[in-house]
């Protein structure tokens, strides 16, 4: 089998790892003028600190739009399953994904869209500058002789073979774009697709595609793979790990392996969550995971998760300050494989999942794609010596009052945690562990 090449930035980081999927069929039309294929430097930077401040700007809805999605997930896998179950997923990549899809977009298509990633007002090719500015700002940034973190980016467009792309599109995601034959042969793309996959992510992610997935009437898939990979700015010592009893609810315990150590960390109390929060730096300090535990008395994570947004997370961030606290954390696994289509439709996405309505003609002349489904999985471990993440999301498109402060932060009840980028502010990864045994 023939490996397909890949413009893969790279950049020491953190172990995470997370790949976005989208699979069109049938080709979209030309749009838009080549010239805004080119991606020049973002015209209002004068510095490449400003340069970041217009990436974050780009990005400030990603936050509220990765909340979202995330409780709508959890709410959803929650209520219809006796036992508690944990939930991981990526927001980023999700996010990476449906942006793949936007810039092929136009009409009333490409506007639902961008209300539905909170774009804002900003128009295509400054959002394509900022897309652009975020993959380059972990290449440019990136020490290639150091230990300290991993971060690894990639974006990838499979299209069929008789797809009449746009001069638009072929400028725009020249070095994303790779040539495949879906309609003869299908199989043999999958398994290209899977292993590509495969090997953004390390091998946390196998077989993320199946027959179903990729067949005849496929004509793209739109692909994002991030890997992070990091070690506990201050680790935790293996000797100090025991089995300690989870609560899982008032009348459900079970145990865990759970890591402890004591230092001085950023820890804080958010009142609107009723939740103790704390940050765990990875080195490098660029990326944290941030710790959300609700009041064992006065919260849940139903409760935290119906409060929680962009606003009142970004709140929460500023009331932490450093402490002397012993801290417990399990070390643990999480995997999970999703369908989002229908979340993202209750989110608002329309034009795009509709055949009648659906404009894609910035991607080929053909006018009959919309996408079928969005796939995603994500998987991530936690130990004493730091987290390794991965996540791959697929897109199908086809024709037709302050607290006390307080000594101990033992998550031995459930939690919601954050992967988090501080330069830019948003969510790579999201997840809620509430039972061991899940």
């Amino acid at each position: 089998m023939e490996s397909t090449s890949n413009k893969y930035q790279e950049v020491h980081v953190n172990d995470v790892t997370t790949a976005t999927d989208l699979a069109l069929k049938e080709p979209i039309g030309t749009a838009i003028s080549t010239n805004e294929a080119e991606a020049p430097e973002h015209k209002c930077c004068g510095s490449k600190q400003r340069e970041v401040t217009c990436t974050a700007e780009f990005y400030a809805g990603e936050v509220d739009f990765g909340v979202d999605l995330f409780k709508r997930v959890y709410m959803d896998n929650n209520e219809i399953k006796i036992e508690p179950t944990n939930l991981f997923i990526s927001p980023f990549s999700i996010h990476s994904a449906l942006l793949l899809a936007y810039f092929g977009s136009a009409g009333e298509t490409e506007k639902n869209l961008g209300e539905v990633l909170r774009l804002g007002d900003r128009d295509k090719e400054n959002a394509f500058r900022s897309y652009k500015a975020m993959f380059y700002r972990f290449l440019n940034t990136a020490n290639p002789t150091s230990k300290s973190y991993y971060f690894g980016l990639a974006n990838k467009v499979f299209f069929d073979s008789s797809e009449p792309l746009s001069n638009y599109i072929t400028k725009l995601l020249s070095e994303e774009l790779e040539e495949m034959d879906f309609q003869y042969k299908s199989f043999e793309s999958l398994c290209m697709i899977n292993e590509w996959v495969k090997n953004q992510t390390k091998g946390k992610i196998d077989n993320f595609l199946n027959r179903s997935d990729i067949y005849e009437q496929t004509r793209m898939v739109l692909v994002n793979a991030v890997y992070f990979k990091g070690d506990w700015k201050h680790q935790f010592n293996p000797k100090k790990t025991k089995p300690e009893v989870f609560h899982v609810s008032s009348n459900n315990q079970s145990f865990v392996d759970m890591m402890f150590q004591e230092g001085r960390f950023r820890h804080g109390f958010c009142e609107e969550l009723m939740s103790d929060s704390l940050e765990v730096p990875y080195v490098g300090k660029d990326i944290s995971m941030f710790i959300l535990l609700p009041s064992p008395v006065k919260s849940s994570l139903c409760d935290v998760l119906s409060k929680l947004n962009g606003k009142i997370w970004k709140k929460a961030l500023k009331n932490i300050k450093k402490v002397n606290i012993e801290v417990g954390i399990p070390k643990f696994k999480i995997e999970a494989s999703i369908y989002l289509t229908e979340y993202l439709k209750n989110m608002g996405l329309k034009h795009a999942l509709e055949p009648s309505l659906a404009n894609f003609t910035n991607f080929s002349s053909n006018p009959n794609l919309y996408i079928e489904k969005v796939k995603h999985n994500a998987v991530v471990e936690l130990n004493e010596e730091g987290s390794e993440a991965a996540a791959v999301t697929a897109v199908k498109v086809r024709k037709c009052a302050k607290q006390p402060k307080r000594k101990k932060f033992i998550c031995n009840r459930p939690f919601i945690f954050m992967i988090y980028d501080n330069m830019i502010d948003f969510i790579l990864f999201m997840g809620a562990y509430q039972n061991p045994e899940s």
